[in-house]
């Protein structure tokens, strides 16, 4: 479970999110969950939502504000409902609704074949991305902008 850190960054960043996961204020994203659902469903077996929560609170990097009571839900944490979000499908953004995961009964979920070409291409993002980011020119940029941000504003 530990190898899902390697991507995540890559993934946000392809969607414009570059802050992953935030300070102890802010919270873990939706496009990170989902991502990491369809890696703990990527065998193929049918997962519960208890236990796709159970795993993923063991993986995730989840701040107070995640671990907040939920809004609608006084028995489970603001995280999770991000989980039923992914889950659920009356949402147009959920991984059910655009077809990468089905529900097989009420609460039972598998990945579907588009789930795993959609983990595939984030995964070969992924790759591409931390391999451009290594390369000596990406260093440099790195570098200078690390130095831009750091001089003094008068």
């Amino acid at each position: 479970m530990s190898g899902f850190g390697h991507v995540k960054a890559a993934i946000l960043a392809k969607e414009g999110k570059n802050d992953m996961i935030h300070d102890n204020q802010r919270r873990v994203t939706e496009p990170l969950i989902q991502h990491d659902i369809l890696r703990l469903l990527a065998g193929g077996q049918v997962w519960t939502n208890a236990r796709i929560k159970r795993e993923l609170g063991n993986v995730l990097p989840l701040s107070a504000a995640d671990r907040a009571t939920a809004n609608c839900r006084a028995n489970e944490e603001k995280w999770e409902e991000l989980v039923n979000n992914a889950l659920s499908p009356s949402r147009s953004n959920s991984l059910t609704a655009r077809g990468f995961v089905e529900t097989v009964e009420w609460g039972h979920h598998r990945i579907t074949d588009a789930g795993r070409k959609k983990l595939e291409d984030d995964d070969t993002f992924a790759a591409g991305f931390h391999k451009a980011m290594a390369s000596p020119e990406a260093e440099r940029f790195l570098r200078k902008l690390k130095d831009h941000h750091n001089r003094p504003s008068f």
